[in-house]
């Protein structure tokens, strides 16, 4: 059993404490992928992986994650600024975030596509995916 922060669940947090943010989407930010009818904007995250490094005694002292966060809306011009508003917000992580203590978050690939219809739908979705790196520790109580 791990004893590492749930970083994931702190920039959840973050995220949802901004005014702005919240005001575009609510509180409609989901694991891993929104449902067809989910109303929009809104935002889904996946974590592509979540690993400890090790320093040379094999302790791990430090972490990385790569989250991946997808804005999706009903317009492009949409998506791309809610996906502006969410680099912001998680580039400014690196001093907003207490615990875990994030020393480093880089937005390593933003870009935006169109999504066919869901089923029973004409209504296409657009989206601005982010892909942001983030090493991260426990602060030592």
């Amino acid at each position: 059993m791990s004893n590492r922060p749930d970083l994931t669940a702190a920039l959840r947090d973050w995220l949802l404490a901004d005014a702005d943010i919240v005001g575009v989407i609510g509180h409609r930010l989901r694991p891993d992928g929104l449902e067809p009818e989910e109303l929009l904007p809104a935002v889904a995250y996946t974590v592509l992986f979540d690993r400890p490094y090790q320093n040379n005694s094999g302790r791990a002292s430090m972490s990385e994650a790569r989250i991946e966060y997808t804005a999706y809306a009903s317009t492009r011009n949409a998506a791309d600024g809610l996906g502006r508003m969410l680099e912001a917000r998680l580039e400014a992580a690196i001093v907003g975030v207490t615990s875990p203590r994030i020393d480093d978050l880089v937005i390593d690939n933003s870009y935006g596509r169109r999504d066919n219809p869901p089923k029973a739908s004409d209504a296409w979705r657009y989206l601005r995916r982010i892909d942001a790196v983030t090493n991260y520790q426990a602060i030592e109580g």
